[in-house]
């Protein structure tokens, strides 16, 4: 079969520039070169745990010498400083963190659990591991321990200690090797020492570089076959990250493979056919999840598009009195929409931003109603929920909490356990990956109607697959494009370079009431032009928290305009350091008032990826912190803020599914050439609603609108495949 076209960019090269060039230091500061007081931007030498001296750049907010630090690094050079490394992220290390002590008793040592652990770190303070590693005899001394749970913490310390000790000689951190034995247990050295590559599937963060340093130092073969194994899996899940696709095809596996483990083509060839792991069908190399989850949703489709209409009558009466009710005028794109979504038993609803997608929600939910339907309503992200929640009225939740998702059990909700309900909406379809579509289509009932809404133009799902996509392109299911704008006003130019992006053309820097453009390259001039855009947008009545989005492409490695970096500055700048506010968790700082976003799905207390939210309080007695997320306050224990994250700037990414008064979109061509598409762009310029301000090169815009993602699926084809099939039937 034909490849698809790839784009212009480049041919893609699973291991990146900026990967390459990746660093990390761990060491004490011992000179500072320089520092510029208005930026905080410093140059400094660190002295590592190795005795080598290493000079680094950044933003290092409130270090001195003295201080050790822990940073992620890209390898630059400066024209003035010559060779450095650029800071990514860094944190200061402390010398005692009292809650990461407990957390560890209570995780490692048997018959520790959190009062105990609490009473020995208040007893021996920062000498408590020492004491439980070199005098354990001492631990009487604390309320609560007898000679019988002595000999229990003894036994057990004594595992731990002889375990981590074997990880660090085999060649990990003590901090690694920690989370090693928190894993594997007791047999963790042992088991590292037989499988070695194994780190690489269980360990985000170990790459087949790292696991390939393990196995050397415990004698692994180049030829072993587990190594092969793991390269090959290695290759094409790291090009399924980067990418998205579903599959990649036989010569590109054959490629990377071969790079990687540095063996000729024809044994990759021959030891990827043989893989029992992968699943290849003609030239196409999948792995298994990703092969079964197309098969399960078109075979899905094919099934649910066999339901028979729903007859609607007085149609028209409805809506005019719905029209009546809401104040609302409906289009006719909209009102054709609504039928259909009534009507067909999976209808696919499409359009731009601002095309009144969720506008029309607001009818289909009162229809519904007015039938007296059952629904459920559902995006795949906590903000777009709230969106949609906000403007119906009606209850909204995240897929994941809909169907019920536990990382132990996953869906609760799925075929054996179906949701019964009339129909289910699932807005910002455009975010649904292939494995979260297998889950809807899984968990719908048999006769539960779907109705997919989402922007087609916006950046595919984070995750593998292009589901709104396949569904169009499949034409196989009930569709219909919503073509007018309502979001803006006609002559909006934000609507304008949106519609030029999607047609492939650089649009003009020419400012306007609603648009402005600053043309630079100079990381330091972005950075400056950043601060003096927020000071305009003050000054004309936005809110720098709550009414301004500041959106860059990179989380880390992005340098001056990371993700990781504009929070810290952003932060600094608009809620400075206080002994009245800030505090510490764990190793990092937070300050009451901070803006923050949930960085993964907590089932527990209800708050999921995504999720933004305002620092409130710090319960130190409580060990909890207070964050309001959209008007619902949570406490969050000191041992899940690992999941928190600073949200002063965001990716284009993660703002997906909202919306904000004004964005402020930088961007860079070194940093983020991989990341440049129009769909990338048209996506960060469509999140604002009255001001938007672009800090970037020109030239990066004309490289992005000239690139187009497509991703690898066969979900439209296997889609008419199955519909074809049940039509011979």
């Amino acid at each position: 079969m034909n490849k698809p076209a790839t784009g212009t960019q480049m041919a893609f090269d699973f291991i990146t520039d900026r990967e390459k060039n990746y660093a990390e230091v761990n060491g004490e500061v011992r000179t500072i070169i320089y520092a510029n007081p208005d930026t905080g931007w410093k140059v400094a030498e660190v002295k590592t745990f190795s005795k080598k001296n290493t000079k680094v750049c950044g933003y290092l907010p409130g270090i001195k010498l003295g201080d050790k630090i822990c940073a992620r690094c890209t390898k630059t050079t400066h024209p003035q400083f010559g060779e450095s490394l650029q800071i990514d992220e860094f944190y200061r290390e402390l010398p005692y963190q009292k809650e990461g002590v407990i957390k560890f008793m209570m995780s490692c040592v048997d018959g520790v659990g959190e009062q105990l652990s609490e009473r020995i770190v208040k007893k021996f303070k920062d000498k408590a591991l020492e004491i439980l590693e070199e005098n354990p005899q001492r631990l009487l001394e604390v309320e609560g321990i007898s000679e019988k749970l002595l000999e229990k913490i003894k036994k057990s310390a004594g595992l731990i200690n002889t375990s981590v000790k074997e990880l660090v000689l085999i060649g990990f951190s003590p901090k690694w090797a920690s989370r090693i034995y928190l894993k594997y247990g007791a047999e963790a050295a042992s088991l590292i020492k037989k499988h070695p590559y194994k780190l690489i599937r269980d360990f985000k963060g170990i790459g087949f570089k790292k696991a390939e340093i393990i196995a050397g130092n415990v004698g692994v073969e180049k030829m072993d076959g587990e190594r092969i194994a793991a390269g090959i899996y290695f290759s094409i899940n790291a090009i399924l990250q980067k990418t998205g696709h579903n599959f990649l095809y036989l010569d590109d596996v054959v490629r990377a493979s071969s790079r990687l483990l540095e063996i000729p083509r024809a044994w990759a060839e021959s030891e990827i056919l043989s893989n029992k792991g992968l699943v290849i069908e003609n030239d196409m190399v999948y792995l298994p999840k990703y092969y079964e989850a197309e098969k399960d949703v078109a075979e899905k489709i094919a099934e649910k598009i066999k339901l028979p209409p729903v007859e609607l009558k007085n149609f028209p009466e409805l809506i005019n009195k719905i029209e009546s009710e809401v104040k609302i005028k409906f289009s006719p794109d909209q009102i054709e929409a609504v039928k259909k979504a009534i009507v067909n038993p999976l209808t696919v609803i499409t359009g731009a931003a601002g095309t009144g997608k969720s506008t029309l929600c607001i009818g289909l939910l009162l229809l519904l109603d007015k039938l007296g339907k059952s629904y459920a309503v559902c995006a795949p992200t906590g903000k777009a929920a709230n969106k949609i929640e906000n403007l119906t009225g009606k209850s909204a939740s995240t897929i994941h909490r809909l169907f019920k998702y536990s990382p132990a059990e996953g869906f609760r909700v799925n075929g054996e356990n179906p949701l019964e309900k009339d129909y289910l909406i699932v807005d910002e379809a455009s975010m649904v990956d292939i494995l979260l579509m297998q889950a809807i289509c899984d968990g719908a009932g048999k006769n539960t109607r779907i109705v997919f809404i989402g922007d087609p133009y916006q950046l595919p799902p984070v995750d593998a697959g292009n589901s709104l996509q396949a569904l169009v392109g499949s034409y196989s299911v009930s569709q219909i494009m919503l073509p007018e704008i309502f979001r803006q006003k006609k002559e909006s130019t934000i609507l304008k370079n949106a519609s030029m992006i999607n047609m492939e053309k650089p649009f003009p820097m020419t400012n306007t009431d609603d648009f402005e453009f600053i043309d630079t390259a100079n990381p330091a001039e972005m950075i400056k032009a950043l601060y003096s855009s927020i000071e305009k947008l003050k000054k004309a009545g936005f809110h720098p928290i709550k009414d301004i989005n500041v959106l860059t492409p990179l989380n880390k490695g992005g340098g001056d305009i990371s993700v990781s970096n504009l929070n810290l500055r952003l932060r600094d700048w608009l809620n400075p350091a206080s002994e009245d506010i800030s505090f510490l968790v764990h190793d990092r700082e937070f300050r009451i008032g901070d803006k923050v976003m949930q960085r993964k799905n907590d089932y527990d207390l209800d708050i999921y990826n995504g999720d933004i939210g305002i620092i409130k309080d710090d319960c130190q007695g409580e060990k909890t912190v207070t964050v309001d997320f959209d008007g619902k306050e949570k406490r969050i224990p000191y041992s899940k803020m690992d999941n928190i994250t600073l949200n002063y700037a965001m990716t284009v990414h993660k703002s997906q599914g909202s919306e904000s008064r004004a964005v402020i979109f930088l961007s860079t061509r070194s940093g983020c050439y991989f990341l440049l598409n129009k769909n990338l762009f048209y996506t960060a310029i469509t999140r604002a609603r009255e001001k938007l301000i672009m800090i970037m090169p020109y030239e990066v815009v004309k490289m992005a609108v000239g690139y187009n993602i497509r991703r690898q699926s066969y979900l439209s084809h296997r889609i008419q495949q199955f519909v074809l099939g049940r039509e011979k039937n």
